[in-house]
């Protein structure tokens, strides 16, 4: 076999392999929500300490509406996950 055919027959698994991935992404599904709050992110950090703050902690809760991609975040003086 010389190294044009072996040129052409790697090209041709390229275009083939490309066209599945192409098929692929079309076929995706990607999840669409109803209504408010069905998928809901929340996450909460602690904020650290200032050169010039006591040792009372300030903890960033964020949450994220998937269907309206709304954002709602607040500082709170305790921890929210122990309440």
């Amino acid at each position: 076999m010389n190294f044009i055919k072996l040129s052409v027959m790697v090209l041709n698994v390229w275009l083939m392999l490309k066209s599945i991935e192409d098929k692929l992404r079309q076929q995706a599904k990607h999840y669409n929500k109803t209504y408010l709050g069905e998928m809901l992110y929340v996450d909460s950090k602690r904020l650290p300490l200032l050169k010039n703050e006591k040792n009372t902690r300030e903890y960033l809760c964020v949450g994220i509406d998937d269907l309206l991609r709304e954002l709602y975040a607040d500082i709170y003086l305790t921890n929210p996950n122990l309440a």
